[in-house]
């Protein structure tokens, strides 16, 4: 039988932070990576205490075993539960955030992965001291900091790792093996609006560890390196909404210096697509999705939102957000003028191609480059395929 492994997920709400001891910075994870890299070696408590949550039946069994202990106790924990089923506490944990007053393309996901050294709740007060974030420490020697109410059993968990995934956990809920104990039953992660199922502070998540393992080697699992404020800033530019939005303004005015047709950021039921564009009268009508990197997943984003387009035009004609692509012409050309996908994505686009020629819808990939002339910034679009060149400043 495969062994039941639980992961704690901590919740970081930004939002909530305006009277958090370290101020809203120290509600990010950011501050506490840079807590760790600049002190090498260096360990950091995560946030606030956290809860038995999410474990079910577990629970009492998981919590007897840990409050047993002296001292704090190092991850992974593996024990026997009834019936020899084996359980395992890892040392491998996840943020949610609501937002992040430093990423800020964080809401309602999970960025972060970090790994836990030790857990307690009886850690000394030398180890308090050197391992709380820095603005945190500041915090609780104000007055209000140290008025604060003492608890005891504050269970913590002092990390000495924290990575940033490149994209976030899926919330789809066959990509996502995330899975909880509610009241009653064992439930997904996710709700179904979206956000955690088990609202408030935490949430022990769990999966069999192949289902683990198969997680852990996703595609989707990559990580960026983030070693101090200056990476930062040029991932923002690189890889956030920093960049989306300079490559969003640089194809807007190409388009519309080259002539094009263009309208951009139009709402589909309940998203946005990025451009739709036509270059001229002989060039079909093309439904651009900008991607910052050679995204796997990007193909059939694109794909469901055609079929929203072309269902929103035949339902509402020409008073579709879409109306170019209505034509009017009865059911026999379905009224619709079904576009041309396209993803534009960073050089080199690889895996975007790979998608595309292994789901055989047709679509073009178009890559970007940013170029430099006179110290001036510019940017290239080119067939990911012939190497022609579309546009350029």
């Amino acid at each position: 039988m495969s062994a039941k492994e639980f992961r704690l997920v901590f919740y970081m709400n930004a939002t909530d932070a305006i009277n958090f001891w370290g101020g809203r910075a120290a509600a990010s994870p950011l501050a506490y990576c840079f807590h760790i890299n600049e002190h090498k070696k260096s360990k950091v408590f995560l946030g606030g205490a956290f809860q038995f949550k999410g474990l079910g039946k577990y629970k009492a069994f998981i919590k007897d075993e840990l409050e047993r202990a002296s001292k704090p106790i190092s991850l992974p924990l593996k024990r026997n539960f009834k019936n020899r089923e084996q359980i395992c506490i890892s040392n491998k944990a996840y943020i949610y955030q609501n937002n992040d007053p430093l990423f800020t393309q964080a809401e309602h996901k999970v960025y972060w992965e970090a790994t836990i050294d030790q857990i307690g709740n009886r850690f000394t007060q030398k180890t308090q001291r050197e391992h709380t974030l820095g603005a945190v420490r500041i915090g609780l020697n104000t007055n209000s900091g140290q008025n604060r109410d003492e608890k005891r059993d504050k269970w913590q968990a002092l990390v000495s790792e924290l990575v940033r995934r490149e994209i976030p956990v899926s919330k789809d809920k066959d990509k996502c093996p995330w899975k909880v104990y509610g009241r009653k039953d064992e439930q997904p992660f996710w709700g179904d609006s979206g956000m955690p199922s088990i609202s408030r502070n935490n949430a022990f998540v769990h999966a069999t560890t192949d289902e683990w393992r198969k997680f852990d080697e996703s595609p989707d699992s990559k990580i960026l390196t983030i070693t101090n404020v200056t990476d930062v800033i040029d991932d923002q530019i690189k890889n956030s909404r920093i960049r989306e939005s300079l490559v969003h303004e640089l194809l807007k005015k190409i388009f519309a210096r080259d002539g094009w047709w263009v309208n951009f950021e139009v709402p589909i039921r309940g998203s946005r697509i990025d451009f739709l564009v036509k270059r001229n009268a002989d060039d079909p009508w093309k439904v651009i999705e900008v991607k910052l990197k050679d995204n796997p997943g990007a193909v059939e984003q694109l794909h469901d939102y055609i079929n929203k387009i072309v269902k929103d035009v035949r339902k509402n004609k020409d008073d579709s957000y879409f109306w170019p692509l209505w034509n009017g012409r009865g059911w026999k050309r379905k009224g619709c003028t079904k576009p041309k996908g396209v993803v534009l994505c960073a050089v080199p686009g690889t895996e975007i191609l790979k998608e595309v020629e292994g789901c055989n819808y047709d679509y073009d990939v178009w890559t970007y480059q940013y170029k430099f002339k006179d110290y001036k910034l510019g940017i290239e679009i080119r067939d990911a395929r012939s190497k022609k060149l579309i546009a350029k400043t």
